[in-house]
């Protein structure tokens, strides 16, 4: 039996095309033009707003879901006359703590994401602000509305509402890890500032020795060293200081020589001048 279909006059030629070329393999199609007419399915493009159909109604997006998870886009079971896209099909939505109002538009959206709205206890349970802690863990409701105009699934991890007590514990592991990156990071400058200090003073990276005997071995010969070199040392100020006594006695008799001839030769000198021999005969 032929199935009646409708094509928005908003999707492109190309789209055409491959919508023409999906529903044939369901079933065989008859497109009609006309809007008046009665059809078994319409397809409209994803951005048309759609308030109140008539017909079976789906957009592009959706049928080409539809085709990859292998359903019939004609004999799909959802609770909704249009379908936006297929995210919820097979899955319940429960509401917590909303307003009845609210409610409302919320169930219209899940159901036309293919999903079913139970009283409790939903494959995903949808809340808005919880006053009091709570053991469960609710989906903000914007997650419905952002979910609808996507194309890919997104994850309601993302937009989870949860109790004080675990918003509190969750608040500490951020701050706690907060922490711990700016202590890492300050860390890591610690390590880069003694890396440039390195560069300029190779003394201050010297590798540390992995057997703690070496150490011990190197400290005793260096200790030698340093008492020959104390032994040396005392030894060398020893002899300066006996060189300089030799130094002084031996000026000491220079000093005295050199009177000596003084005086000699000026006894010698006064023996030849014969006033000073006219004087000393006299006396």
């Amino acid at each position: 039996m032929e199935k009646k279909v409708r094509i928005h006059n908003t999707i492109k030629l190309s789209k055409r095309m491959e919508v023409i070329e999906v529903l044939e393999k369901y079933s065989r199609i008859v497109i009609i033009e006309s809007t008046d007419q009665p059809v078994d399915l319409e397809i409209v493009d994803n951005s048309t707003i759609v308030n109140m159909v008539r017909f079976p109604t789906i957009t592009y997006t959706c049928l080409m879901q539809l085709n990859s998870s292998k359903i019939n886009p004609f004999k799909v079971v959802v609770r909704s006359q249009f379908l936006k896209n297929t995210h919820l099909i097979k899955k319940t939505v429960s509401f917590h703590d909303i307003a009845e109002n609210e409610c409302q538009k919320l169930s219209i959206t899940v159901q036309r994401m293919g999903g079913t709205v139970q009283e409790h206890s939903g494959n995903f349970m949808i809340g808005k602000d919880l006053n009091s802690a709570n053991s469960h863990m609710y989906i903000n409701s914007n997650w419905l509305n952002i979910l609808y105009q996507s194309s890919q699934f997104i994850d309601p991890s993302k937009y989870m509402l949860m109790p004080k007590t675990n918003m509190k514990l969750m608040l500490m592991e951020k701050s706690s890890v907060q922490l711990s990156k700016s202590q890492k990071q300050s860390q890591m400058s610690q390590s880069k500032s003694e890396n440039r200090i390195s560069d300029y003073f190779p003394f201050s990276n010297i590798p540390k020795l992995s057997n703690p005997s070496i150490l011990s071995e190197n400290t005793d010969k260096s200790q030698e060293i340093l008492e020959t070199k104390g032994y040396a040392l005392s030894s060398i100020t020893d002899f300066s200081q006996r060189a300089n006594e030799i130094i002084d006695d031996l000026t000491v008799g220079y000093e005295t020589l050199h009177g000596v001839m003084s005086q000699a030769s000026s006894d010698i000198i006064g023996s030849q001048d014969p006033i000073l021999k006219f004087l000393k005969n006299k006396q």
